[in-house]
């Protein structure tokens, strides 16, 4: 008899993705393109996570054991207004996500959880702390497993392996820190990650409190119909956080029609076929994960449509690496033995809670300043930083009275001059321009300003008459 924990509500949907590539005949790897070759699209493969029975079952048992999301009352009320009203509307977060559609490919790697997760966290990094920055994937790649064997990233996850991942490192790096851009598209379970985690700069980085993983209530055992799944899901896009969908298919049947689907249609086609009621085969069968980043539902029921950013790079016809998946499908779908000792949904959407600290920027008065009297001296604050990322304002004071004598400039130079002879502290604030908190900090500098002999001038020659 199989047990089954009810968790609430959350808007994650999981697909279990396999460990391997369905048919490796032809494997894309990152960087590669598949533009301008519709013929070799048709055989183009890439990676799904295809777990064995043990692995499903702990994916699975943490999936069920997840916190349901909490309901967004003040989101879900517009939702529903807008529903019961007839009304339509589109939402998406696509811009929110820091990337570049070429290097969004996953290559031969089973690490899709890994890039839908992600972008969660960069759309909270966004929303919450106004940073716009790639996150590293090659960090999570190198670190997860070791880099290599079974465990590696490569094999497969969930966004609950994501979470605890980065609750035990606290920190994230960027994805421009040297080394730590894509490596391992190359690369596949079992392997050994092309970067040592030692040789990825771990400076700047983003520090992280907390992070938790939630479940959207989606499903019939939930005791959530197909419209409130909906509007449960709509209403964390509309509180602009990404949401990760997760879905698995039954065969090699329908990755085949799905990756073909992919490779061939344009991102205006909708996707919609889960194979509902389906026998599970574990060894053709596995699951995939992509980042919804929004929602469109003005061209009526059979047009409504989920925006997903796939991992699976640029085909022909996908400049942006996007997909559409049917909004109007039934969220309690069934796989016939995929659930194990757990449920057999094959759909599942998850949100990611992150808190990333805020930290004080620190200031840099540069220094110290010699110059003569007279003399526009330029005094520099560009070596002040931020560790999150945020931008700063700047002001001076120039006679260490107390009082700034300057307002707040964005430009971290200025010039000032001082008339006589003068030694003396010069000041420096520096302030968070974009944070809730605006937080400071302050540094001094000497300043020198020399005597400067004075010039004489007797004028021309004059010519006196006795």
């Amino acid at each position: 008899m199989r047990t089954r924990r009810i968790l609430g509500v959350f808007i994650v949907i999981t697909l279990i993705l396999s460990v391997g590539v369905i048919s490796p005949t032809t494997v894309i790897t990152a960087g590669e393109s598949n533009e301008g070759c519709v013929e070799c699209n048709e055989d183009t493969t890439y990676p799904i996570m295809r777990p064995d029975r043990e692995t499903l079952d702990r994916w699975n048992e943490g999936l069920y054991n997840l916190r349901i999301a909490p309901i967004r009352e003040n989101n879900l009320s517009s939702t529903k207004l807008l529903t019961l009203s007839g009304d339509t509307y589109s939402h998406s977060l696509l811009s929110w996500v820091p990337y570049v559609p070429g290097d969004r490919h996953q290559g031969s790697c089973g690490n899709c959880w890994v890039w839908a997760s992600t972008g969660c966290m960069e759309i909270t990094h966004l929303k919450e702390n106004d940073v716009y920055d790639r996150i590293s994937i090659q960090f999570v790649n190198s670190a997860y497993g070791d880099g290599d064997g079974e465990d590696f990233a490569c094999c497969g996850g969930w966004m609950g392996d994501f979470a605890s991942f980065y609750s035990a490192v606290g920190y994230a790096v960027p994805w421009d820190n040297f080394n730590a851009d894509w490596h391992d598209g190359n690369n596949s379970c079992g392997g050994v990650s092309n970067v040592h985690i030692d040789n990825i700069v771990k400076a700047p980085r983003y520090n992280i409190s907390y992070i938790e993983a939630f479940r959207i209530a989606t499903h019939d055992e939930d005791e959530v119909d197909q419209a409130t799944a909906i509007a449960y899901i709509k209403s964390w896009l509309d509180a602009n956080y990404g949401v990760y969908f997760s879905f698995k298919l039954p065969n090699g049947t329908a990755w085949t029609n799905f990756q073909n689907f992919w490779n061939n249609e344009p991102d205006t086609a909708i996707w919609g076929d889960f194979s509902c009621g389906a026998d599970y085969d574990e060894d053709t069968g596995g699951g995939h994960g992509m980042l919804c980043v929004g929602y469109n539902d003005e061209e009526g029921t059979a047009n409504d449509y989920w925006i997903m950013l796939n991992s699976w790079g640029t085909p022909t016809g996908r400049p942006d690496g996007t997909m559409r998946v049917a909004m109007n499908i039934d969220y309690s779908c069934e796989l016939d033995g995929l659930g194990g000792l757990w449920d057999d949904y094959s759909l599942n959407w998850l949100i990611l809670e992150v808190d990333f600290p805020n930290h004080a920027p620190k200031a840099d008065a540069g220094g110290p300043y010699t110059a003569g009297e007279g003399t526009q001296i330029l005094f520099d604050a560009s070596g002040s930083t931020d560790p999150d990322g945020h931008a700063l304002e700047y002001a001076w004071d120039f006679d260490d009275d107390g009082l700034w004598d300057t307002g707040w400039e964005t430009e971290p130079t200025i010039t000032h001059k001082w008339c006589d002879d003068y030694t003396g502290t010069v000041r420096l604030i520096v302030k968070e321009i974009s944070t809730d908190e605006q937080l400071t900090d302050t540094d001094s500098t000497t300043v020198t300003v020399t005597n400067v002999a004075p010039t004489v001038d007797a004028g021309l020659d004059q010519t006196v008459n006795e």
